[in-house]
């Protein structure tokens, strides 16, 4: 599951700017390299999963690379700062969920990122929690010291090397 999870959320990353300057600044508080920190699906909190193998790079034009060792995934973002819950749309670039588009919130404080998206439904969460049933993904992401040229390299390597 969490495979499945991490390849929706960081399938290849373009963020389309729109002109609300909240959506650009969220953007730009967005780059870096970001471990995940929490996996909750359906109310259950998942397995921890290791840095070294899983993570997610957003970059400041808003693309977007998800590490899963060996499996890279890249997608674009969307985001809407102006609406409570803030907005996020994934749309997934690579992989076998290529072309698939998912409708999310979240939330940015500081060096923490909070996610939540429905994982079979077509309809946006309006709060970020997943309860038993509830059929969404909720994930919490820490901010990493690690430079975003340095992880991007490495994804690089890895897709290179995977068949």
């Amino acid at each position: 599951m969490i495979g499945y999870v991490g390849l929706i959320l960081t399938t290849g990353l373009v963020i389309g700017f729109d002109n609300d300057d909240l959506t650009i600044k969220d953007f730009v508080r967005l780059e870096g390299v970001w471990r995940f920190a929490l996996v909750e699906v359906d109310g259950k909190k998942q397995p921890e999963v290791p840095f070294a193998t899983n993570k997610m790079i957003i970059t400041k034009d808003g693309s977007y690379i998800v590490i899963q060792a060996p499996r890279v995934t890249r997608g674009t973002l969307k985001l809407d700062s102006a609406k409570t819950p803030k907005h996020y749309d994934v749309t997934i670039a690579t992989g076998r969920l290529k072309g698939l588009t998912f409708l999310g919130i979240y939330e940015l404080e500081g060096d923490t990122l909070k996610v939540c998206f429905p994982l079979q439904s077509k309809d946006r969460p309006t709060v970020l929690a997943s309860k038993p049933g509830s059929g969404l993904l909720v994930e919490v992401f820490q901010r990493e010291k690690q430079d975003v040229k340095e992880a991007m390299t490495e994804a690089r390597r890895l897709e290179q090397a995977s068949p």
